[in-house]
């Protein structure tokens, strides 16, 4: 970022580094590099919340995080898959098994 890239570039280059990182199994890089480009309003915020919801949803089966990052890349520009991808995460929501509590005694 210190290069001084025009914002478009930077965008872009961003996108192409956390997809390299999410590639090479860089798991945090990637969601360190997708969190910093969902961000700021640019070209590649959409497809950095997709990024974001697949791994919160598949790396660490946060399906409430998840749900938020896919409802956040919907209103930057929503998709058939996108309405896809809410709908089974509000399915998972609902029938997920709840965290057992401890009873006090």
């Amino acid at each position: 970022m210190e290069a001084g890239l025009p914002d478009d570039l930077l965008f872009r280059t961003l996108a192409e580094i956390g997809a390299i990182e999410r590639r090479l199994g860089r798991d945090a890089a990637a969601v360190e590099v997708f969190t910093d480009l969902a961000a700021s309003p640019n070209p590649y915020r959409a497809h950095a919340f997709t990024e974001l919801a697949k791994h919160y949803e598949h790396r660490e089966r946060n399906y409430a995080l998840a749900l938020e990052m896919t409802r956040s890349a919907r209103q930057e520009g929503d998709s058939p898959e996108l309405e896809h991808c809410e709908g089974r995460l509000v399915r998972r929501l609902r029938t997920a098994p709840k965290a057992k509590t401890r009873r006090k005694r």
